[in-house]
């Protein structure tokens, strides 16, 4: 058969087929884009060599992000490679720790190849942080706000203990607040910083130490004397009240007086207890009245006379009235004063009213 035959009878059948149904040849198929990704956690990480081929002929290579057009449904094989630190762990799609991957596709795809650091490895997934807080002596303590961040989003807020899964090998930052005069100090490795920059391969609690405020007592104290007439010779009354204004108790409470007299002398002098303690049981109180071995009477000059007494503690908003009763010599004549003032271990925050004097004139004199 001549070949001029042949084409005409190859086309004659080419019409045929088209006529009565029969299927011809289909023509070859299209193509897609193959995108391949690198990354580490779930941050993007790019240049990592890339290697395209098919029955083990190198087609193509690139670096990620690797772009790759290929035929549809046709077997291709893609490599990736490792650089510096970093190792190839797996494929996405498959969780294959192969690198070389086979595959066909018939649509645009993205593969994702997961990479680990070897000199910092993080395994895959999500861990548990637990921010916990804590008072300077270690015990729990509860309630206090706490926000989650990454690259500057809020994640998460919450209050003490907050619980958040994390990315691992991801940074994060944590942020903790203050309240009710209870401060942020320090994080359990003593980093001051907060917020405070974390990642975490594994489930994690950190504990957020806390000072509490240094215990404050606002002591105050006032004297008024009043003078009167006993017996035809003066006397005189001196009423000092102390006052606890809080916030805190005041602990071992001192009281301190001295009276001077221009002339003359007192002829007794005797502090008394109007009123019980500041909590019964308190040291230097008996039933809830002043012990009056507390007191102790100053060794004094003519002229003059005092007291000291240790009050134990006194609660906020507690007050004690002391007395000092004075029997002036006859013939005393001139002015009488009582200057008393008060302290405690204790920091005081206001001071200036610790203190507190009067004077009278004898009325006898």
């Amino acid at each position: 058969m001549k070949i001029h035959d042949k084409l005409v009878m190859l086309v004659g059948f080419f019409l045929f087929s088209l006529v009565s149904g029969i299927p011809a040849v289909e023509a070859q198929s299209g193509t897609s884009e193959l995108t391949v990704h690198s990354q580490y956690g779930l941050n993007e990480i790019m240049g990592y060599y890339t290697v395209l081929s098919q029955n083990g002929v190198l087609l193509e290579t690139d670096f990620t992000p690797a772009t790759f057009t290929v035929n549809d449904d046709e077997i291709y094989n893609v490599a990736l490679h490792n650089f510096e630190d970093y190792e190839f762990l797996m494929w996405y799609d498959t969780d294959s720790a192969i690198s070389n991957k086979d595959f066909a596709i018939s649509s645009d795809a993205d593969f994702i190849a997961d990479y680990g650091n070897i000199l910092d490895p993080s395994p895959l997934g999500t861990s548990e942080l637990t921010v916990s807080t804590v008072n300077s002596s270690g015990d729990e303590i509860f309630g206090y706000w706490t926000v989650l961040y990454q690259n500057g989003i809020v994640l998460k807020t919450g209050f003490s203990p907050m619980t958040a899964d994390l990315n691992n090998g991801d940074d994060y930052e944590v942020y903790v607040g203050d309240w009710d005069g209870v401060n942020f100090n320090h994080h359990e490795d003593g980093n001051e910083l907060n917020p405070y920059p974390i990642s975490i391969n594994s489930n994690k609690e950190i504990l957020v130490s806390y000072s509490e405020p240094e215990p404050m007592a606002d002591l105050g104290l006032t004297v008024v004397g009043v003078p009167f007439l006993g017996n035809g010779v003066g006397d005189a009354d001196f009423t000092m009240t102390l006052v606890n204004n809080g916030p805190n108790t005041a602990e071992n409470v001192i009281f301190d007086m001295t009276g001077t007299i221009e002339t003359g002398f007192p002829t007794s002098s005797d502090i008394t207890l109007t009123n019980v303690c500041s909590t019964f049981g308190d040291p230097g109180c008996i039933a809830g009245i002043l012990n009056p071995g507390e007191c102790l009477v100053k060794d004094a000059p003519p002229g003059s006379f005092g007291s000291t007494c240790n009050l134990g503690n006194m609660a906020p908003s507690t007050t004690i009235t002391l007395e000092e009763h004075v029997d002036i010599k006859s013939g005393a004549t001139g002015e009488m004063t009582v200057s008393a003032s008060v302290s405690s271990d204790t920091a005081d925050p206001n001071s200036v009213n610790d203190a507190s004097s009067d004077t009278v004139n004898d009325p006898g004199s």
